[in-house]
């Protein structure tokens, strides 16, 4: 009987161990999960910098393209206005991963 009271004892000395690891694991778990979603807060604030960036420059490439066109450029502008469009198509259709620094 005596041996069972031991065995008791130890039984429930482990579980408040286990309880407080899984309380530890817990917390460690939650603090990198905020650590985490912090740094996705600031890349994705990055992207939307870059991403507004570029769609402002797009724009006033085409609102120069559209002016040099309706002011009858020469040809040779012309033909460097379709040469830098057909880059900027082929570089959009490779789907580029840009990795910010």
């Amino acid at each position: 009987m005596n041996d069972f009271r031991i065995l008791i004892a130890r039984l429930e000395e482990v579980e408040v161990r286990i309880e407080a690891s899984v309380q530890v694991l817990l917390q460690s778990s939650a603090s990198q999960a905020e650590t985490n979603k912090e740094l996705l807060r600031r890349e994705y604030q990055r992207v939307e910098i870059v991403y507004s960036e570029v769609v402002k420059l797009t724009q006033e490439m085409a609102d120069e393209y559209s002016l040099q066109a309706r002011r009858g450029s020469d040809p040779r502008s012309f033909q460097s206005m379709l040469t830098r469009a057909q880059v900027r198509q082929e570089f959009q259709s490779h789907k580029p991963n840009i990795q910010g620094s």
